[in-house]
């Protein structure tokens, strides 16, 4: 499992992440903020408690792990 910090995160970027990837999910948890089972990788992603930023933790049975968190990182930016 891989953390990442994602400046700047708020609940407009969560519901962004959660627009572009939910639809192809396996499943769907938010016990713990919001975890998505795509199959070959899934993520949790929650706001911090202390900081204004998101973090998440990526798991990836392949080599796709950059292209995800440079994805979700471009949706934390701003509509995209």
């Amino acid at each position: 499992m891989n953390e990442y910090v994602l400046a700047g995160g708020d609940a407009a970027a969560i519901a962004r992440i959660r627009t572009r990837f939910e639809p192809d999910a396996r499943k769907t948890d938010e016990t713990d903020g919001l975890s998505l089972d795509m199959g070959d990788w899934r993520f949790n992603l929650r706001a911090s408690n202390t900081e204004n930023v998101l973090r998440l933790n990526v798991e990836s049975k392949g080599e796709m792990l950059e292209t995800i968190v440079a994805e979700m990182g471009n949706l934390v930016s701003g509509p995209g």
